[in-house]
């Protein structure tokens, strides 16, 4: 029997995890034996592997085009863990990816606050990234999060959502609510979501898809405290994003902390937001585009120069992505040409 809080307080608890990512499993192995805690292993579906024709079987149109392959991998391993949990009959489990991190004196903090979480809970934010807690502690990032969720609301809804998310010391209604590394979820709502997702549509995470789609009128609520289950937020440490070239702007801005939750400035950038093809877009891709707006189209080859020097010192022996850098390049130059037009 075990002997961890959260055994007790759920039936199952789930730890999704990527075969090609043994030594994240191994870490979280050794966090949740440590904490006596018992765990099931989902094994996540790999976006990269996905053929073409699983991708047009599991996505809507757009979704297959433009969604990045990561996105719909993750989409599609949460979807699993639903389904194993309704084929299962469980009530209530917990969720985790195989990036969770544990605070310390875990046990106590979390039956402190999940003491004061509603009764009438769907799911139970216990790891988020933004839009949870106290909106005076919200950052900029939180609030770019809050407005799409806000202008969603007033969209569909007809009407602004509430002005007030902290219920309690413990516990938030969140609102953005970004990440899924670390939550609770009842039968009722793992059946609602699946009813729901059918294929993964639009263009995002399964978090916006779950804040924005098919979990809105879900009972959400959130852990105020953003330390008790963190996730990696620098810009390596991503399986979904396009992490890599720059690697020097990315270190730099890795020491930049976004907002309390420790989103990272290189982890932000370098996320993908759409696919085109095999080439991921991210933020830095509009960095580029703008810095070839600065300095004009004659410095596209110092450019093009620069990541190649950055990707040979700094990316630790990583292949170069000559199609992703070339891309950056082609970026860079379309900002050139349009600056130069722009005079005409």
């Amino acid at each position: 029997m075990s002997s961890s809080i959260l055994n007790r307080v759920f039936d199952a608890v789930f730890v999704i995890n990527l075969d090609r990512a043994p030594d994240r499993l191994k870490k979280i192995d050794e966090e949740l034996r440590r904490r006596g805690v018992q765990y099931e292993r989902i094994v996540a579906v790999d976006g990269k592997a996905l053929s073409p024709k699983q991708i047009r079987a599991s996505t809507t149109w757009s979704c297959g085009k433009f969604c990045t392959k990561g996105a719909i991998g993750c989409a599609l391993s949460h979807r699993k863990v639903w389904e194993t949990m309704i084929t299962r009959g469980l009530d209530r489990v917990l969720v985790l990816e195989d990036d969770a991190h544990f605070g310390e004196d875990f046990d106590q903090r979390f039956a402190r606050a999940w003491g004061n979480v509603p009764n009438d809970w769907d799911l139970v934010y216990i790891g988020c990234t933004t839009g949870c807690g106290e909106r005076s502690e919200y950052s900029i990032v939180d609030w770019c999060m809050t407005g799409a969720y806000m202008a969603t609301a007033l969209v569909k809804d007809g009407k602004l959502p509430r002005l007030k998310t902290k219920i309690n010391n413990h516990i938030a209604i969140p609102d953005s609510a970004s990440a899924t590394h670390a939550y609770a979820l009842t039968r009722k709502a793992a059946t609602t979501l699946l009813s729901r997702l059918g294929k993964v549509k639009g263009i995002g995470h399964i978090d916006q898809l779950i804040t924005y789609h098919i979990g809105r009128d879900l009972r959400k609520y959130a852990f105020v405290d953003g330390t008790l289950i963190t996730q990696s937020l620098g810009f390596g440490d991503s399986l979904i994003g396009s992490a890599g070239s720059p690697y020097l702007g990315n270190h730099l801005l890795d020491m930049i902390k976004l907002n309390r939750r420790g989103i990272r400035g290189g982890w932000m950038l370098s996320e993908p937001i759409i696919r085109l093809g095999d080439v991921q877009i991210a933020g830095w891709q509009f960095v580029f585009f703008a810095l070839g707006w600065i300095f004009g189209i004659k410095n596209a080859k110092w450019f093009g120069l620069a990541l190649v020097v950055d990707s040979m010192l700094l990316g630790n022996g990583k292949k170069i992505d000559w199609k992703a850098l070339i891309f950056n390049v082609f970026l860079f130059t379309i900002g050139g040409v349009l600056r130069r037009y722009s005079k005409t």
